[in-house]
């Protein structure tokens, strides 16, 4: 095993062995070509629907609720310049980690643009979608 892929699986055993909040379970979803479908952020709460899923396996709505989030590394004209609902927006990867308190969510969007949000807690929850919902 390369020492990449060692890091990572320690990295991810250490979320799972400490309390997460639900930073384990969003580690564990698959974002990879995600679409955003909608996305709020109130004092703290940061919450965002995003289209997940593929052909194969089928589509699921993930609502992500982040508590005790702030948005870091934003351009200077805020979130609206991410273009999380533009029509060619996708989520290439995402990547969770500890911090010495609470969590790091960094997610790279494809073109060349990243959301990252330091929280507290999060909530994950699946819905079916249809595959009519893909933009």
């Amino acid at each position: 095993m390369n020492e990449y892929l060692k890091l990572l699986v320690a990295h991810y055993c250490g979320l799972m062995e400490q309390p997460t909040d639900g930073a384990s379970e969003l580690g564990e979803l698959n974002l990879h070509d995600g679409q955003v479908k909608r996305y709020s952020y109130v004092g703290g709460l940061f919450s965002m629907t995003v289209l997940v899923g593929d052909m194969q396996r089928g589509y699921d709505w993930a609502q992500l609720t982040y508590r005790g989030a702030e948005l870091v590394e934003l351009p200077r004209d805020g979130i609206r310049r991410l273009r999380l609902r533009a029509v060619r927006t996708e989520i290439l990867e995402s990547v969770v980690t500890s911090r010495q308190q609470g969590f790091e969510h960094r997610i790279s969007l494809w073109p060349s643009r990243e959301l990252v949000i330091r929280f507290d807690s999060v909530d994950v929850a699946l819905s079916p979608a249809c595959d009519t919902a893909r933009r």
